[in-house]
This record gives structure tokens, C-alpha cells and sequence, in this order.
């Protein structure tokens, strides 16, 4: 950097700043100095992602110094089309990316070669001056021998003892378990499979067992870098109460799995269809007793409960109350298992959470839940996801647009597994009331159009308002990228407990202000009149409201957006999730 830094000079622009560049003294031609980073901790005098500078104008900078950041992105031409834009005609950026490092390849998204840099710059309308190739000299060799040597050469993924001396000193590798509902579409289930892509970007071997309902599909693989073992179970969800304790049909598989994968840490994953359906709550047992540390993250109410919780809602109470009475008496738990209920299903529960070292909340709403309904030991580790993973690029949003009708129309976004607790009635009143003033707006349903959300679109039709719903159906990947950033606003309006909505942090992922209900942990993502609005959902009137306030205030909903956004990268990243539970296995 000193031996090229006289190329850089005017108004330098210092991308990933992380603050002030320790590199600032060796720019000795430079007359202002602008540093730009994500993180608004390090306090930059620009806080922006690289891939998207909107604040930054054209032609503003003489010079741009971008040190290990490009690595970092999951989409650094973006990053370099942006260099361009902002760069004045004669001007110069500095860049310097790591190479083909041994035995690092997943800790960043790109390495780079001399030709595939010089590509990437040429092709977005740079001229480069010189490329230099330093390191892989007898230190950095050395160096990155000596991480794969520890890694592979001493196979720590298969000697625990070894593994754990090395653990215990620098924390190099772990050899993880996570048992989960691979499958499954929901976001509990998308969640746990963010925890094991998580995990191996952090260099941690990463198994997974899962439950499937269908033989063929019984078996090993691999999916998404990690080992996923299917264990097959299916029977009449009549009995649950009684085969979630303890399901003949998995525990032997179970047992064996651990016992040929000898994991340093098991980590179970409560919801719908996993530990509480088919896995059995007595895996916990299995795993306590092979000798690893256990823990479990309940995504929902489930721990002590047949289903989703409403009794603590008053429908006729419109406030946004923050404080809920959520004890359940065995009187409310027999009215909602009836025939189902087995009397001695929540002490086995109990019994089985002993074994476990901690029992993670994905809010603190859910663990005030679980804490009024006696299970103790719980801390909270909010969910986080890929932010970078949802951005989408304008051609796509258009494409998605003109696919489903949507050009020119104010779009309501309501995703996910709908369902009249989701706020399926309540959202669709608030659109009639919403298109009497804006008739060109839409409410967005993605969705599998079947069961209830059939019900939900036959209510719609029966308010008059079917011609402002469009069913985009199932979306996933970059269709529902493209559905988020199409998107004016996103709305979660649940009438149950909804712990944690992934759904409120994606759309803060792709800066989107969110409505979201105050029923559940929704708060502890959307700060209220900053990145969107806590509504009840029974409140028609105020819904309503607050959905035209901001489609008529671009410049607010933009504001929302964007502070949503920083909000994500701040606290709901998956890295920073990872790191929270490495911190408790430690």
C-alpha cells in the first residue's frame, strides 16, 4: 500500500473503513479523507453497504482506497460498478483482495487471482495501472500450511480429546449436531438451516439429522456443505402428545448417528415438525448422554403447549399492550387438545429438558412465555440471517413485476405460511379500507394458495376487493428477492404469538418498513415510528392507517427502510448469531 499510495489524491474516499483507516498516514497526498463502513459502531463518516452507495453522488471522489472488502461481498461487481459511478473521470482506486489462501476457503465469499481481479475492474470500465501480487512468501506459506496442517493433518473433526485441547486453545474447529426439520418450509426450519450454513462458514464440522415422512427420501447426504442424515417417520398425529415423548421409530436411529459422529455439541431445534413431532423429545436424552454439550433453541410456544397461543389475546382490547398474562392452566391446555391431551406430557417434557445445558429463546417474549409456564434455563438469542443474501438487482424486480401484474400498483407484501392466525381476515379488511383512498394499491400474497389461504382469497372476493390481491403462490430464491425489493411495505399482522417473524427481518434485509403485531417478540425487531409500525391487528382502523401513511410518504417509508436496514446489520446478522451460540457452547 505505501509503495502504490502516491497514486491516490484529492478527496479520498475509504471504503470499509472500519472507522479511520490504520493506513491513513501513508496517503500523504490526499487533502480530505471520507471513510465509509456498513457499521455504524465505528462511527464512518458515510454509513453505507459498498453495493449500493444511493447517498453518494456521481463523480465526488479523486480517489477510492477499498482494503479486504470485495471478499467480503456476495456481490462485489456491484461494488465496483458503484467505484466507477462515484469516482471523478481521471480518478484512481486502490484495491487490495486476498488471494488463493490455503485452507481458507470458506471464510470469506471470493478469492481472487491477478487475471480475475484485473477482469473484474476492466469490465466495469476501469484501465488498470498495475496489479500486484505480494505474500506467499516463507512466513505467509508457512502460516497457511500450518492452519490446514491443525485442520486435516491432524484430522481433528475425528479425535475429541485432540480436538478439544486445540478448542480450548485457540478455538480452530468443532464438530457440531444439529437435529432439525431439514426440510421443512417454514422459517423455524430456515432458520436452522442458516445455523449449520453458519457453523461452517465459522469452520465447525456440521452434521444434521432430520425427520423425513417419506421412505424413498430416508438416507444420507449432503446438502449445502453439510451432512444431513434423513431419518424417516410417519403415524397418526392423533397420538403426538405421547410418540413426541418418545418415538420408537427414530430414537434407535438417532442413538447410532451420534455414536458414529461423536459431536462435541448437539443442538436440537423445537418446532412444528422436528423434536416435537418425530424426533422425540428423548433425543435430548440420547444426546446428554454420549458425552456432548446440548442445547436447544425453541422457535415457539410448544414446550408447553398443543398449539398456537391466543388465549392471552383480548380481541376487543385495540391497545398495543406490551405486557401479557401467558400462564396456561391444564383447563386451557385439555379445551385445546380435547381427545389428544395426555396428562403427563408436559412433566416428560421437563424431564427430557434436564438434560439439556440451555434452552435458547429466539425473543424475549418467548422466554417470558416459557418462564410464566414453569421451564427455566433459558436465554435468548434472537435469530439473524444472510443480510447480504437478499439484495436483488432491478432487472429481476421488474421481470417479477411485470410477471404478476404488479407495474404501477403500491404493493402490501404478506408472505409466508398464512393462515387466519397469521392476520389473514385482518389484513384483507384494512386493504378495503386502504384502496378507498389509494385503489391502486395491492396486497401481495406469497403463499401455497391452498387450505386456509383459499379461505383467505374467497373472503377477499366476498369483500369486493379480489382485484386487488394477487396470489403469487410459493416463492422462493430469487422470485422472492424480487417480491421483497418489489415491495412498498411488508406486513406480519399474526393474531397469535409469533415469536420471532423471520419475515420482519428479511424485509429489513431489503430495507422495507414493516407493520408489524404486537403479539408476540415483533417489537424486538421493528422499532415502532423508526423502521415501521407495532399495530393489533384487530385495530382495522389504525392498520389502515399506518399502511396509507406510509405509501403516501415515500421519503418516510424510505427512511423507515433504510434505518430497518442498518437495524439488521447491526444486531440481526447471521454471523452475529453464530457467534452468540459459540459463546454459550464454549
Amino acid at each position: 500500500i505505501a509503495k502504490h499510495a502516491h497514486y491516490l489524491k484529492g478527496r479520498m474516499l475509504d471504503v470499509g473503513s472500519s472507522g479511520k483507516s490504520r493506513y491513513l498516514n501513508l496517503f500523504k497526498n490526499i487533502t480530505d479523507y471520507v471513510s465509509l463502513d456498513y457499521n455504524p459502531e465505528f462511527k464512518p463518516d458515510i454509513v453505507s453497504d459498498a453495493q449500493s452507495m444511493p447517498m453518494v453522488t456521481g463523480d465526488s471522489f479523486d480517489s477510492i482506497f477499498c482494503g479486504l472488502v470485495l471478499d467480503d461481498l456476495p456481490h462485489p461487481e456491484k461494488a465496483v460498478k458503484e467505484f466507477h459511478r462515484i469516482l471523478k473521470k481521471e480518478g484512481t482506486l486502490m484495491i487490495t483482495v486476498p488471494g488463493l489462501n490455503i485452507g481458507a476457503e470458506d471464510l470469506n465469499y471470493w478469492r481472487f487471482t491477478p487475471n480475475g481481479i484485473k477482469l473484474l475492474l476492466t469490465k466495469n470500465g476501469f484501465e488498470v495501472l498495475e496489479c500486484e501480487k505480494v505474500g506467499l512468501g516463507v512466513f505467509s506459506v508457512t502460516n497457511q500450511f500450518f492452519n490446514r496442517f491443525i485442520k486435516i493433518g491432524l484430522s481433528l473433526h475425528k479425535r475429541k480429546i485432540l480436538r478439544r485441547i486445540f478448542n480450548s486453545l485457540f478455538y480452530v474447529s468443532g464438530n457440531l449436531s444439529i437435529l432439525l426439520d431439514f426440510e421443512d418450509g417454514g422459517g423455524a426450519a430456515s432458520m436452522a438451516r442458516s445455523m449449520a450454513r453458519g457453523f461452517k462458514r465459522a469452520l465447525h464440522d456440521v452434521c444434521v439429522i432430520a425427520s423425513v415422512q417419506d421412505k424413498t427420501l430416508a438416507g444420507q447426504k449432503m446438502v449445502e456443505g453439510a451432512k444431513v442424515w434423513s431419518v424417516y417417520s410417519n403415524y397418526d398425529l392423533f397420538w403426538r402428545a405421547y410418540r413426541s415423548l418418545y418415538n420408537p421409530q427414530t430414537v434407535k436411529y438417532i442413538a447410532k448417528i451420534i455414536e458414529e459422529v461423536k459431536p462435541d455439541v448437539i443442538h436440537a431445534n423445537i418446532h412444528a415438525n422436528n423434536i416435537h413431532v418425530y424426533l422425540s423429545y428423548y433425543a435430548l436424552k440420547l444426546a446428554k448422554k454420549s458425552g456432548a454439550k446440548v442445547f436447544l433453541t425453541a422457535h415457539d410456544v410448544m414446550p408447553f403447549y398443543y398449539g398456537k397461543l391466543v388465549e392471552f389475546i383480548n380481541p376487543n382490547d385495540l391497545s398495543c399492550p406490551e405486557k401479557f398474562n401467558y400462564k396456561i392452566s391444564v383447563w386451557r391446555q385439555i379445551k385445546r387438545a380435547g381427545k389428544t391431551y395426555n396428562p403427563l406430557r408436559n412433566m416428560f417434557i421437563r424431564r427430557y429438558l434436564k438434560y439439556v445445558d440451555k434452552i435458547i429463546a429466539v425473543s424475549n417474549a418467548l422466554k417470558e412465555t416459557l418462564v410464566q409456564n414453569g421451564i427455566s434455563n433459558v436465554v435468548v438469542v434472537h435469530n439473524g440471517i444472510d443480510i447480504e443474501q437478499w439484495q436483488s438487482d432491478g432487472d429481476s424486480v421488474e421481470d417479477f413485476k411485470n410477471k404478476c401484474g404488479l407495474t404501477g400498483k403500491r404493493i402490501i407484501f404478506f408472505g409466508g405460511r398464512l393462515s387466519w392466525l397469521k392476520g389473514g381476515r385482518e389484513i384483507c379488511l384494512a386493504i378495503k379500507n386502504v384502496i378507498e383512498t389509494m385503489p391502486n394499491a395491492v396486497l401481495l400474497l406469497a403463499s401455497k394458495t391452498d387450505g386456509e389461504v383459499k379461505e383467505i382469497l374467497d373472503f377477499a372476493a366476498g369483500l369486493g376487493i379480489d382485484k386487488n390481491i394477487i396470489a403469487a403462490g410459493w416463492l422462493s430464491g430469487n422470485e422472492l428477492k424480487a417480491a421483497y425489493n418489489a415491495a412498498d411495505i411488508v406486513a406480519v399482522p399474526s393474531i397469535c404469538f409469533d415469536s420471532f417473524p423471520t419475515i420482519n427481518l428479511e424485509a429489513m434485509a431489503c430495507r422495507k418498513p414493516v407493520i408489524a403485531t404486537c403479539f408476540g417478540g415483533s417489537r424486538e425487531a421493528v422499532l415502532d415510528g423508526e423502521t415501521g409500525y407495532i399495530v393489533n391487528p384487530f385495530n382495522i382502523e389504525t392498520m389502515a392507517e399506518k399502511i396509507i401513511d406510509l405509501l403516501k410518504n415515500t421519503d418516510k417509508a424510505r427512511m423507515f427502510g433504510e434505518t430497518g436496514y442498518q437495524k439488521a446489520r447491526e444486531k440481526f446478522g447471521l454471523d452475529m448469531m453464530i457467534e452468540d451460540y459459540l459463546s454459550w457452547y464454549k
